[in-house]
């Protein structure tokens, strides 16, 4: 529809009706905020899945890397973190387990 408008037959007909190239023009301008917004939408929620990512991703390290061997290591020497280690232990393997 906007190149039709566009075109010289048109241009010259629409000169002819009053507010009708206002109106046009306004609907253009609000056409190309809605794209520049769709735009900036999709771009907001890629960044937001990246951070999301990005979050899981540290906090998958830290429990893999840290929590996990210092309670497996602690409940060696204490036998009262054993409870512990067997309940994240089994906790851990759920989370596996639901993912796959």
């Amino acid at each position: 529809m906007k190149g039709d408008f566009a075109s010289e037959d048109a241009a010259a007909a629409i000169a002819l009706i009053p507010g009708f190239k206002a109106k046009t023009d306004a609907l253009w301008a609000a056409e190309d905020e809605f794209k520049k917004a769709t735009a900036d939408f999709v771009k907001a929620e890629a960044n937001k899945k990246k951070g999301a990512y990005a979050l899981k991703k540290e906090l998958l390290s830290i429990i893999n890397d840290i929590v996990v061997p210092y309670v497996s290591a602690v409940s060696l020497v204490k036998e009262s973190y054993v409870p512990l280690s067997l309940e994240l232990s089994t906790r851990i393997d759920r989370a596996n387990a639901s993912a796959k």
